[in-house]
């Protein structure tokens, strides 16, 4: 039979919906041994792994806005008699945003509030068909310290259980971009009584569980508690069926924009279903005040001894979910990743906390690029951070920009190692704001970041490269191909000299890309589109290369083998649609044979 896919962009009915996503629910009928084995709930800002051993059911509790390490701490709901022991099962509901444990006549049902936006609320709810003990506490696993009412915040980060509250409370804090943020939770329960400082204590067949969660810029303990008990108070003003429905209809309404379906292939039932927890998760985590990382998001677990995490990499030591491989920066190449598919999928509001931290990249990009690079424009580097770029493992990024930039032998060459011509972020940020626009036609996005962007984006190319060929084409020289082209990943990776890429074709591709869309965006403006088709007209073609007798697409007009395993000359086919399946004949052909002869098998 024909391989085919089903593809359908457009509102579903909540029947529909319920059907379509109820069939790629994960469920677990045994417990789990570690947090490795858990499942994703969250509302956006709050992510929870959630597992159950045969003693407890446990989670991890996940941030946005904790930046150092994401994680504030671990939950634990023990019962008494022990009903993890025996017949169990763990399952997600993504259509409802919620998750289901029955146990040896026990039903928990867990959701994170998503139709609450300032602040978080974790709903455990417990129907059993006899009395039992519940035990519901948290654990911190970093040092930690009491904090009473007034207690100042001392240090760049800390944990601290609160002294002075009548519930258990705690909190995380850390500089967030020169700010002291504080990030707690505050654990309630029906009929519960505090036990301890980190405890509650319960009898009963049907009771519930909240535990509020806030992040604000504080300056000690007594102001978060203040704040987070005033979100306490509006909360509970609420009944529980009205909160049940306000959050199930969140999630209703986010199925209900698109759905992607294969069949018909014997991978079609696992190849969508990857697709619609990554959908989940992503919703999950991408509607807090900073974007979710790329390596692990705020879902990290515990990591076991001798894990191999590539590139040479084995880990020596089990380590707490605070670890994080490869660090807590952002790197541009990977979290971009994240963010194409939303286009697709019609989830335009996950784009928020990107846009946020773009934003106010703003008017700091351009001082860096006129401090560092000696002209106008706006960049972004491959590796950036909330508080400011980062260009090494061991550079100045934790001081400020003045002083930072102030020091004459701090070069740029010198400052970003490897990634010293690596401004794809840049490019492809800012096309992907392009095609955002396009999309919704938000008219205060397009006006207040969109613009800006783009005048900035395409100045910084023009003057960062100033010299025209003979037939007034723009030389994009010296310059690398992602990570694995250019003269700079010599030193840093300990091999022989490269020369420095001549038009790129990341640079190259993204370029047209970027100049077309914004042409589309921007075609009511007739200056700004007079100025866009003469900068379109001076871009370098695509560059190729002759292998065998056959034309494919090259990392550069000049380059030498690369050091890493990326193909970047595939980014003339994804992200930049320089060649796609509505191309000439010649250039699909050439785009095929590029895809499986790719470099890493010929350079």
């Amino acid at each position: 039979m024909k391989k085919q896919c089903i593809f359908k962009h457009r509102p579903l009915n909540n029947a529909e919906c319920d059907d379509y996503i109820y069939r790629y629910n994960v469920k677990w009928n045994t417990p789990s041994e570690c947090s490795r084995d858990s499942m994703p709930l969250g509302d956006g800002s709050t992510g929870l792994n959630i597992w159950a051993d045969r003693e407890a059911l446990w989670m991890l509790i996940g941030r946005t806005d904790i930046y150092d390490h994401n994680k504030l701490g671990r939950l634990k709901i023990a019962v008494e008699p022990n009903i993890f022991a025996g017949q169990f099962s763990l399952e997600t509901d993504m259509y409802n945003g919620k998750a289901h444990i029955r146990a040896d006549g026990v039903h928990i049902e867990l959701f994170c509030d998503a139709s609450v936006d300032d602040y978080s609320v974790l709903n455990v709810k417990l129907n059993a068909t006899s009395e039992l003990k519940i035990t519901a506490s948290y654990e911190l696993w970093r040092e930690q310290s009491e904090a009473s009412e007034l207690t100042s915040l001392e240090g760049d980060h800390g944990d601290c259980t609160l002294t002075f509250t009548d519930e258990p409370a705690w909190i995380s804090y850390s500089n967030l971009a020169g700010n002291k943020m504080v990030v707690g939770g505050l654990m309630t329960g029906q009929g519960f009584t505090k036990t301890s400082a980190s405890s509650i204590e319960a009898v009963s067949r049907d009771t519930a569980i909240r535990v509020y969660f806030d992040g604000e810029v504080c300056a000690n303990a007594g102001e978060w508690y203040n704040k987070v008990s005033a979100c306490h108070t509006e909360y509970e003003l609420r009944s529980a069926d009205e909160i049940e429905k306000a959050h199930c209809n969140w999630w209703h309404d986010f199925w209900a924009t698109s759905r992607i379906e294969l069949s018909n292939t014997a991978d079609a039932f696992s190849i969508t279903q990857r697709y619609i927890m990554q959908r989940y998760i992503f919703a999950c985590s991408s509607r807090g005040l900073l974007p979710p990382l790329y390596n692990g998001s705020i879902f990290r677990t515990e990591i076991e001894e001798g894990a191999d995490m590539a590139f040479g990499w084995i880990v020596d030591k089990k380590s707490d979910a605070d670890m994080r491989p490869w660090g807590s920066a952002y790197m541009g190449q990977n979290i971009r990743q994240l963010y194409w598919g939303l286009l697709t999928s019609g989830d335009y509001k996950l784009f928020d906390p990107l846009i946020r931290l773009i934003r106010g990249y703003l008017a700091y990009g351009r001082r860096e690029t006129w401090e560092t690079m000696g002209h106008d424009g706006f960049f972004i580097p491959e590796r950036f951070e909330p508080q400011g770029f980062t260009y090494s493992d061991t550079d100045l990024a934790e001081l400020p920009c003045e002083t930072r930039l102030s020091r004459p032998d701090e070069s740029w060459e010198k400052k970003v190692w490897h990634l010293q011509y690596h401004f794809i972020p840049t490019l492809e940020f800012t096309s992907m704001l392009v095609d955002l626009y396009l999309h919704c036609r938000d008219e205060k996005l397009k006006s207040e970041v969109v613009y800006p962007l783009v005048a900035n984006t395409l100045k910084f190319y023009a003057e960062h490269y100033p010299e025209r060929d003979n037939n007034g084409k723009m030389v994009i020289f010296p310059a690398g191909t992602a990570e694995t082209y250019g003269a700079a990943r010599s030193s840093y990776h300990n091999h022989k000299q490269q020369e420095d890429v001549r038009n790129s074709i990341t640079e190259v591709a993204l370029l047209r890309y970027l100049t077309a869309a914004s042409l589309k965006a921007f075609e009511d403006d007739v200056e700004l589109s007079k100025y866009l088709h003469e900068y379109r007209d001076m871009l370098p073609e695509l560059p190729s290369k002759s292998f065998d007798g056959y034309e494919l697409l090259a990392p550069g007009e000049s380059y030498t083998p690369g050091l890493l395993c990326e193909n970047a000359e595939l980014y003339a086919i994804f992200p930049s649609r320089q060649i796609t399946r509505t191309s000439d004949f010649a250039s699909r052909a050439m785009a095929i044979r590029s895809y499986f002869l790719r470099r890493i098998s010929l350079d």
